[in-house]
């Protein structure tokens, strides 16, 4: 059956190999010419028979452009316009710098920060967002954001420790906190995705209902994982909680993007949300999660594909439970035994239970650590 994803070539395609286009041209040659292999007439028009499959080839491509499900790169991106809607940015990714050094000391907005090069990457570099004086004791916090877009910026807390150019009044530089809001460019597969929900249902509402506020998040550079909270604070209310597209807390940056989408504060034109309503754009504070089981592996399968395998498929279940508020053993069980790789598994725990795990509407689960163990067998 032809799913979404499912892509049957056209019949008009049906036998147009190479071979086969050629045995049909020798078939109106007359037969008293010599149509063996090697002959003039053979030689002759093979060349038109291979160019003819080509160009079924290429054909067959062509039409998968124009459908939102398998085409790609700036033909989907036209497809996207067509219903309004465009292909997410990357972002760059954000922290805080605590500077300590001689009091009053400026640090200039657009001043660049660095971490170290390593012998396997570059350094990655930081510019300051906003002109901060230190205070009286030396210390003062910059708020930066990284020169690059991606998650290239997504670096770990006391890594960005260096100037790009010396300044005199500075001590040192850690962030105390990782770096995090740098998201790649939204994939093809995410924005058809979009697409197609657009072109399904995206006509349905624009009233504001919980799919409006959804799809609107949504078309947001960087953000990911959304869910909307109707009337958590009275009526005309409503709650905003979006991840970035890398399972991570939304940075300020986001969230304020997002609110602004909806809402255009200094255009009312532009406002999405419908007159009365009041939103609260925030993101979920991350519910981390530790996997451990005993699996049984197929003797061609690798331990660290398979966990790797199993993080991805679990990311839908992750999300799932965020709108059914509880995180079930028996579908994370599920996912494991679908996982590529496995045959069996016993001894499933999450954070050392094998209990269901509650999750709140402000929470986001997030799989920060999978074990799992390999077994010649389970009894």
């Amino acid at each position: 059956m032809e799913t979404e994803t499912t892509y049957t070539p056209p019949e008009i395609l049906d036998d147009m190999d190479e071979d086969t286009i050629h045995a049909r041209m020798l078939t109106v040659i007359p037969d008293n010419l010599d149509k063996t292999e090697g002959g003039f007439v053979y030689d002759f028009t093979m060349p038109t028979a291979i160019e003819k499959a080509d160009a079924m080839i290429l054909l067959n491509e062509i039409v998968q452009l124009f459908f939102p499900e398998w085409s790609s790169g700036e033909f989907l991106d036209k497809l996207g316009r067509a219903v309004a809607l465009t292909r997410k940015a990357a972002t760059a990714a954000e922290t805080n710098l605590t500077i300590t050094g001689v009091a009053n000391t400026l640090i200039p907005a657009g001043f660049l920060f660095s971490t170290a090069a390593t012998a396997i990457s570059d350094n990655v570099e930081f510019i300051s967002t906003a002109d901060v004086v230190l205070d009286e004791n030396g210390e003062g916090t910059v708020p930066v954001r990284c020169t690059e877009t991606g998650t290239i910026g997504n670096v770990s807390a006391n890594s960005i420790l260096l100037m790009s150019s010396p300044m005199t009044g500075i001590v040192s530089i850690t962030n105390e906190a990782a770096a995090t809001g740098g998201t790649e460019e939204e994939s093809d597969e995410d924005f058809s995705v979009r697409i197609i929900e657009r072109e399904r249902d995206g006509d349905s509402s624009f009233v504001g209902c919980d799919a409006d506020y959804k799809r609107w998040a949504q078309e947001v550079d960087g953000v990911g994982a959304t869910i909307v909270v109707p009337e958590w604070d009275g009526p005309g209310t409503v709650k905003v909680i979006v991840m970035d597209s890398n399972g991570e807390p939304a940075t300020a940056t986001i969230i304020g993007n997002v609110y602004d989408h909806i809402i255009s504060p200094d255009d009312r034109q532009t406002r999405l949300a419908p007159i009365g309503a009041t939103l609260t754009v925030t993101t979920a504070t991350v519910l981390e999660l530790s996997i451990t089981a005993d699996v049984v592996l197929d003797s061609e399968a690798d331990i660290n594909d398979v966990t790797d395998a199993f993080k991805a498929n679990l990311q839908s279940c992750l999300e799932e439970a965020m709108t059914e508020g509880t995180l079930r053993m028996t579908r994370v069980g599920a996912v494991l035994s679908k996982t590529a790789g496995v045959v069996d598994y016993e001894n499933l725990l999450i954070n050392g239970d094998d209990d269901n795990i509650a999750v709140s509407v402000d929470e986001y689960p997030v799989a920060s650590e999978i074990e799992l163990t390999p077994e010649a067998s389970i009894s």
